[in-house]
């Protein structure tokens, strides 16, 4: 899975998390930042969404990693997840 790939299934999920109600309504990010994370041990990509977004789409920025982690945890390739300072790190 790509950074972009990641961001595109983050995107994905947060309109279908808002669809069935689990998110409360709003404007979805026009485009999210995936990138490596400083150390290594916290996986292969990060996102600080639930920081970002959390807030703005009235959700605690925890139970939005942890409504967010739960989804993206089901996404192919996609082996495991981890909330380390309320910032999505996955491994592949």
């Amino acid at each position: 899975m790509t950074p972009a790939d990641i961001a595109a299934s983050i995107l994905r999920i947060l309109a279908s998390l808002q669809a069935s109600g689990s998110l409360n309504a709003g404007e979805l990010p026009a485009d999210i930042t995936v990138e490596r994370p400083k150390n290594r041990d916290h996986g292969d990509w990060a996102t600080n969404v639930a920081m970002q977004w959390g807030a703005k789409l009235s959700a605690n920025p925890r139970e939005f990693a942890n409504l967010l982690s739960a989804e993206l945890a089901k996404e192919p390739g996609v082996e495991k997840l981890m909330s380390q300072a309320l910032a999505l790190s996955t491994s592949l």
